[in-house]
């Protein structure tokens, strides 16, 4: 009885790690992800089962959530790299949230864009979890320089 309880308590452990765990060839999935974002480091996908909106206030749009993956691409690519599959080096997953509000009583100004993004799993192109380290800034890599605007609407306009 105490042989299988060991690997059962193993293997339980090592589910959380992969949940979550997407590959390129699973991204190209149309019906499950849309990419909604692409920059010179990789393209951003969206889980469409993953979107959901909160109760937005009177005048205000809807606080979006949903689940990121962006595939990060090999430095300086190659025409060997890409012409044999291996242009995405990792697969970053997050657990994101957007905001889009106007400033303090500036209802008719410009809407300010908010981003936070829970990096949950590094994976491999293989989709399995990579043995690497996050880099500090990967959290919101994709965030810093504007970009949450863009990821906002192309969110919304999947709801």
């Amino acid at each position: 009885m105490k042989r299988w309880t060991i690997p059962a308590l193993l293997a339980a452990l090592l589910v959380p790690a992969a949940a979550g765990a997407v590959s390129p060839a699973e991204l190209a999935d149309t019906a499950k992800y849309r990419p909604v974002y692409m920059s010179e480091a990789g393209t951003l996908y969206a889980d469409l089962s993953s979107i959901k909106t909160g109760d937005p206030v009177e005048g205000q749009l809807p606080l979006i959530q949903a689940d990121l993956y962006m595939e990060s691409y090999q430095p300086m690519p190659t025409y060997e790299t890409i012409a044999s599959g291996e242009l995405v080096q990792y697969v970053f997953a997050y657990h994101t949230k957007l905001l889009a509000v106007h400033r303090m009583g500036d209802t008719d100004g410009p809407l300010q864009y908010y981003i936070d993004n829970r990096l949950f799993g590094i994976f491999d192109r293989d989709g399995r979890p990579a043995d690497v380290a996050p880099q500090a800034g990967e959290a919101q890599s994709f965030a810093l320089t504007g970009e949450a605007q863009d990821i906002y609407l192309h969110l919304y306009r999947c709801l």
